[in-house]
């Protein structure tokens, strides 16, 4: 969300929505070591099957 999003949202909601995490942080950090456990799992392996849910999901938080 932008910066004017976040602003119109919060003056709406009350909230108090920041800006994102450079680099993700600790949620990505976290995340990927979640997702890697599923895929040692499940037997994927993403060289192989790159169309795979998990697959574009790590790809798109960068792990």
């Amino acid at each position: 969300m932008t910066a004017a999003g976040r602003r119109a949202y919060n003056k709406e909601t009350g909230g108090n929505l920041k800006a994102p995490q450079p680099g993700g942080g600790k949620r990505r950090t976290s995340y990927c070591a979640r997702s890697k456990g599923q895929m040692k799992m499940h037997g994927i392996n993403c060289k192989k099957t790159p169309k795979k849910r998990i697959c574009a999901a790590r790809r798109r938080w960068k792990c």
